[in-house]
């Protein structure tokens, strides 16, 4: 685990005038494998065509892709309670909660819960799942931008977490922005999301020409491109880490085997483009005042 100090190897018009790192484009590369040419990438070029695309991911049921559900799920919690430390007092906010899983998970360790998510079908999917719970009292699911956070007053939440979502949102600076003004002084920001240094994302699935983007405005980022925006934002205090992250619903049983292997060997050998993810929790300290 690592700590973040605030330091700029990047500029922000660096940033803003370039694709992410991890994420060149490949579609006009012809795969050498014709068996796999990696995911079906979706054209989008705004939050309407996002929202489309979850809308229909919703109309499945949303299963977890990537391995078996209740494992996934507890690991994810425990690296949300090892970093962000919860309290039974918090207030949580889940940005892009999907299904409301992660958030419906927490609820019996929180005090109050809020979803939203862009897609109408998850907001519905959520509320389905809520009805059969027992937390419907301190817990509820609403369509809204994470961009904008206009249900969310300022300095009302304690802990806001995105589980799998950042990565697709467009305005990362923006969602950055409202989560700092809607959390309290002491209050945690904390994001799972694919790590663009991830060895499959950076070497092997552009050597191979496959593609990786479920939407072809995906950006995933390294950890020194989220310091530096967490810094813009405000944020001046942050902790991250390597997580666990393998792809296996987007590559066959091979490749994830591959990727599993590469897993064991960073998780021993400390390399954290093996890992697949970043983990990152960063708090909004009290701002300093002017002597």
């Amino acid at each position: 685990m690592q700590m973040i100090q605030p330091r700029k190897p990047t500029s922000s018009a660096d940033l803003a005038g370039r694709t992410l790192q991890g994420q060149a484009p490949c579609a006009k590369r012809r795969a050498p494998w014709s068996w796999f040419r990696g995911v079906k990438t979706t054209a989008s070029c705004n939050t309407t065509d996002i929202r489309s695309f979850f809308d229909r991911c919703a109309s499945t049921g949303s299963p977890e892709q990537h391995g078996h559900p209740q494992r996934l799920l507890e690991y994810r919690l425990a690296l949300v309670r090892h970093l962000a430390r919860i309290r039974s007092s918090d207030v949580v906010l889940d940005l892009g909660c999907g299904n409301g899983n992660h958030l419906l998970a927490l609820a019996p360790a929180v005090a109050r819960g809020i979803g939203i998510d862009v897609s109408p079908g998850m907001i519905a999917l959520a509320h389905a799942r809520l009805g059969n719970s027992a937390w419907t009292a301190n817990l509820t699911f609403e369509v809204g931008n994470a961009e904008k956070l206009n249900g969310i007053a300022d300095e009302s939440i304690d802990l806001a977490i995105c589980i799998g979502a950042f990565e697709h949102m467009l305005d990362k600076r923006a969602v950055l922005a409202s989560i700092y003004r809607g959390l309290k002084v002491g209050g945690r920001f904390f994001c799972l999301t694919p790590n663009a240094d991830y060895v499959w994302y950076r070497t092997i699935a552009p050597a191979l020409g496959v593609r990786t983007k479920h939407l072809s405005s995906d950006r995933l980022l390294t950890r020194e491109e989220f310091s530096m925006l967490l810094d813009q934002a405000g944020f001046r205090r942050s902790r991250s880490a390597a997580w666990t992250f393998i792809p296996k619903g987007d590559v066959p049983a091979l490749v994830a085997l591959l990727l599993t292997m590469l897993d064991v060997i960073g998780r021993y050998a400390r390399l954290d483009s093996f890992r697949g993810g970043l983990s990152l929790c960063a708090w909004k300290d009290a701002t300093p005042t002017s002597q």
